[in-house]
């Protein structure tokens, strides 16, 4: 308790520091989530207070918890008392002062710290199903170092993200996983609480997986991992390798389960008459291959490394041009080919291949010689190879492999 108070007090002592545009992107979330009616969220442009870029482009399951943080009694007490700037929810414009208010700069801030709670619970819940009980350093190194990642301090805290309680979920849904893994080991003694307890970590862990891409759809690459895993370690029953037998019944429950917890948070946007425009829209600012392969200010991967070559080419033939005029008047500059959004995609599920291999190969190894390799080991791997071919990087993925 003590070092998360003082952990608590460094991260208001970041309040005041650097931050970056995304500050105003949540920012403007606030204010669209508070002042439009729900169906115009996805099609907001800001045209009637001047034109803005920062639309709201995360699922709806984020686009949720913007509203909450900025539609209810406790946020509306603060506005109302003045101890926040009303203007901390006023709908912004490229072309207006985009300054905040201190106030708004704190209310903002707190919120990240807020949402930190998440981490701290999902690296609890976790830590103690890794490490066992009698190891209580063993654990609290494990979230130490989570928790006072500076990766994580500079990029929610000063930076501005809420990518903590993102990775609390993810670490929840791990620490699930690692839980029914414990008790479908205790299974042999017929107990029903461990039977009942396999069986409910299990489905919690698909639950929370679910909520995560609809929070942060950047974590898709996970989803085969997922896959692999309760496909072999939860739909086949137990018994030797060539003895499983696979579980319709278990099948069909999970899949119930993660489809509803998918589908769950879309459910307030599906409003007739336009509920299929409603929709594709919100896929369109999900997956916003219009804006190009890369753009300014984000850090690099494979694609700035083409794009940067690509310059180079461009500028060595025209170079060349300058040089050799009347000789070359008709040489065309060489570039390299464009990406189309649908080569980064399969390029991308390509890169995925190994780690997909590992865990399947992982998957299908009887109980006493897989134990929890598959999902201790395998995210990194999957976090390795989206930070390689993402067609935008994000330094989530960076996270994802640290931790």
């Amino acid at each position: 308790l003590y070092g998360l108070a003082l952990l608590t007090y460094v991260k208001l002592l970041l309040v005041p520091s650097y931050r970056s545009t995304d500050f105003n992107v949540h920012r403007n979330w606030l204010a669209i989530t508070r002042n439009l009616p729900l169906s115009s969220w996805y099609f907001d442009e800001g045209f009637d207070v001047g034109g803005t870029v920062h639309t709201l482009d995360y699922p709806p399951l984020f686009a949720l918890f913007e509203w909450s943080l900025s539609s209810n009694p406790f946020t509306d007490w603060l506005i109302e008392r003045e101890i926040v700037d009303g203007k901390c929810f006023d709908r912004l414009s490229d072309r207006d002062d985009l300054d905040p208010s201190e106030s708004c700069v704190y209310f903002q801030r707190l919120t990240v710290i807020f949402s930190d709670f998440w981490l701290i619970f999902g690296t609890l819940f976790s830590s103690g199903a890794v490490v066992p009980t009698s190891n209580e350093g063993g654990r609290n190194i494990i979230a130490f170092l989570i928790l006072t990642s500076p990766g994580l301090l500079i990029l929610d805290h000063c930076h501005f993200q809420y990518n903590g309680g993102l990775l609390g979920i993810l670490l929840t849904s791990i620490g699930c996983v690692l839980r029914a893994d414990r008790h479908k080991m205790l299974m042999k003694t017929k107990e029903v609480r461990n039977v009942c307890s396999y069986h409910l970590f299990t489905v919690a862990s698909a639950i929370f997986y679910s909520f995560l891409l609809t929070l942060k759809h950047l974590y898709i690459p996970l989803g085969p991992l997922y896959f692999n895993y309760f496909l072999f370690q939860y739909c086949y029953n137990d018994g030797a390798r060539k003895e499983r037998k696979f579980s319709w019944f278990r099948f069909l429950g999970l899949a119930f389960f993660t489809l509803i917890s998918l589908l769950l948070p879309f459910v307030p946007f599906l409003q007739p008459p336009g509920d299929i425009k409603q929709l594709s829209q919100i896929f369109r600012r999900l997956f916003p291959f219009a804006r190009g392969l890369c753009h300014d200010y984000w850090a690099g991967n494979i694609w700035a490394l083409y794009l940067g070559m690509n310059k180079v080419i461009f500028f060595v033939s025209k170079l060349r041009i300058v040089q050799h005029v009347p000789l070359v008047r008709s040489f065309i500059p060489i570039e390299l080919p464009s990406v189309s959004p649908s080569t980064t995609a399969v390029l991308l599920l390509l890169s995925l291949l190994p780690a997909m291999y590992t865990s399947l190969r992982i998957g299908r190894l009887p109980r006493k010689k897989n134990s929890r390799k598959t999902l201790q080991v395998n995210p990194g791997l999957y976090f390795v190879h989206a930070l390689v071919s993402y067609t935008f990087f994000c330094r989530l993925s960076v996270l994802g492999v640290w931790l």
